[in-house]
């Protein structure tokens, strides 16, 4: 729900499993998703909004070596409400 200027924020966390194979290795990652986000109502039914999402990720199955991947994103968008 919006407030009464207009915008909203918000959080995000999930849980995540990524089973992937790498040539002859199977692998299966799991992690977790952490970030925040706003967004904005400019008009009735227009809203713009930006999000960053943390994602960490580990694998202890890849030829005998730990994987940890942390991936950032920054997303901007544009939506119309119907």
């Amino acid at each position: 729900m919006m407030a009464q200027n207009g915008s909203e924020v918000y959080g995000v966390f999930g849980v995540s499993a990524t089973p992937a194979t790498f040539g002859p290795n199977d692998i299966n990652a799991a992690g977790f998703s952490l970030g925040a986000g706003v967004d904005f109502l400019l008009a009735d039914n227009f809203v713009i909004g930006a999000e960053y999402v943390s994602r960490f990720t580990s694998s202890e199955e890849f030829v005998d070596a730990d994987v940890d991947i942390k991936l950032d994103t920054i997303s901007v968008r544009a939506s119309c409400k119907f």
